[in-house]
């Protein structure tokens, strides 16, 4: 039988396919050849990569026939039956007749382990003893089956007996943080990998690696921030769909899937729940420019969104077993039930926190006074109320100034520029810059540069003034946030940007 590289839904060649001169050998220079549109990134389909990492092996078969249709290139080396020999055989010729029968069972968006299988027991296998671990997934109308050989180092100690340990530790959280600190260190005592991260992404796209646990030798990226380009929309989605991805070495040459002519329907695989599914090009050589040869990630959630990543590096090859992927994404699960529990916690001591002070301030409201006085006498409640530092009082057309202020008159002129500002239909106004408004502010930018103004009455005369001082802040990011790529003006290729030095951002207001 014919074999050929997969290919595209068009018929074109898939990007992965033998002679594709971007997967040639590296030149020269160490860079990997790949190119890089920084706009086209978001749509790449990672999930139809048409070729696998070399490390382990792929079939694909149809249920309504169980006729292998495709198999990854090097199934010579890791079964030990070439690929022309294997396609459009019957699937139980390989895997047995009671694997085979199990896939019955297989529910779509899910992983079946299909147990382990002595390659040299596969009729006509031409490898030495070797153990593979199967497990199969479904891939449109399509089941396909992972095949990774078993590697277990003279004395390593297995993921499940440390995993107990690690779990029982996540007892001790009281917050995110201290969670995610915990996850970190028990990680990358189960992995071995030089540096683990956990990594959590802001509204907007861009993350900060929030705790860290690395070899001695490293320097800390704790703290540090990366721009929403580094991690694109639909990596992100990946890591909802299926939990843990690995590289194994961020400079494999991708193994291409090759199907019969005769058997072929022009439809790529996919590969998303693909322990051994090929990953972009681009992610690749972004590897190698951060030194990293191995990379193990598990996504975290919290609901329906993606909160965040466990991401560890390691600066040799390495290969993630089936056990440690399985240790690694009970370990995400755990963390992604207990983030979503200390969010509510966390939430909950601030709200009692909130109500604890607008009880105070209610209290000091119900004695006989007039309103003016009551709200100077609880001042110190008011400013807890907010986390201001400053707080002036207009009542009457009389201002009482508390705290740091810049005293009545300039309080004042505040009140009237941001009773200006456009209002979203409540009666709160807030900036976090008011010199921004009106230069004349700049000078009073030390104790009142933030501010909230809430209009206690209809004629907007009766007001309450918070303010806050002009705070720096400075943010230490992982290489220039503007700086996605690199043009090569000889050949007119980008490539990812090659530096994740400090870059260190500073803000006013």
């Amino acid at each position: 039988m014919d074999v050929h590289p997969e290919t595209s839904a068009d018929g074109s060649p898939r990007r992965d396919a033998p002679g594709d001169p971007k997967l040639q050998p590296e030149p020269p220079a160490g860079k990997l050849p790949v190119v890089f549109d920084p706009d086209l990134c978001e749509r790449e389909a990672i999930h139809i990569p048409g070729a696998i990492q070399p490390h382990g092996a792929l079939l694909a078969t149809r249920p309504s026939g169980w006729r292998i249709t495709h198999c990854s290139a090097n199934l010579a080396e890791i079964l030990g039956r070439t690929p022309h020999s294997v396609l459009g055989t019957h699937l139980a010729s390989i895997v047995g007749p009671a694997a085979q029968g199990s896939l019955r069972d297989l529910r779509p968006y899910a992983k079946m382990s299909l147990g382990r299988l002595a390659a040299d027991a596969v009729p006509g296998s031409a490898v030495p003893r070797r153990t593979l671990q199967l497990s199969a997934f479904h891939s449109g109308d399509r089941v396909c089956i992972d095949f990774e050989p078993v590697r277990l180092d003279a004395g390593q100690q297995p993921p499940e007996d440390l995993l107990r340990s690690v779990l029982d530790s996540f007892k001790s959280a009281t917050s995110q943080d201290s969670l995610c600190a915990l996850a970190v260190a028990g990680l990358q005592t189960i992995s071995g990998y030089d540096r683990v991260m956990a990594y959590r992404f802001d509204r907007t796209g861009p993350g900060s690696v929030v705790a860290e646990a690395h070899a001695p030798h490293l320097e800390s990226w704790l703290g540090r921030r990366y721009p929403a380009s580094d991690i694109p929309a639909q990596a992100r989605r990946q890591y909802m769909l299926q939990r843990v991805g690995a590289v194994a070495d961020s400079r494999y040459e991708p193994v291409p899937l090759l199907t019969g002519r005769r058997l072929e329907d022009a439809t790529p695989l996919d590969l998303t729940y693909s322990a051994l599914r090929s990953v972009s090009p681009v992610h690749r050589e972004f590897m190698c420019n951060m030194g990293t040869a191995a990379s193990l990630t598990v996504g975290l959630s919290h609901g329906p969104d993606l909160w965040g990543l466990l991401i560890c590096h390691h600066a040799a090859p390495r290969v993630a077993g089936p056990d440690l992927r399985a240790a690694a994404d009970l370990i995400g699960q755990v963390v992604s039930l207990l983030l979503g529990s200390l969010n509510e916690a966390e939430s909950f001591a601030a709200r009692n926190a909130s109500q604890t002070t607008l009880h105070d301030i209610t209290e000091r409201l119900s004695r006989p006074e007039a309103l003016a006085e009551a709200l100077g006498h609880a001042h110190t409640a008011l400013l807890r109320l907010v986390g201001a530092t400053g707080v002036a009082v207009r009542i009457g057309g009389v201002c009482r100034c508390y705290g740091q202020t810049p005293g009545p008159v300039v309080a004042a002129d505040i009140v009237t520029v941001l009773q200006a500002v456009p209002r979203t239909g409540n009666d709160l106004i807030a900036v976090d810059g008011l010199s921004r408004l009106d230069p004349k502010f700049a000078s009073f930018a030390a104790i009142a540069s933030g501010a909230l103004l809430l209009t206690l009455d209809a004629a907007a005369e009766d007001v309450i003034l918070w303010l806050r001082p002009e705070r720096s802040r400075t943010t230490t990011w992982g290489g220039n946030p503007d700086a996605h790529g690199s043009l090569d003006r000889e050949t007119g290729r980008i490539t990812p940007r090659t530096s994740f030095a400090a870059w260190i951002q500073s803000i006013a207001g």
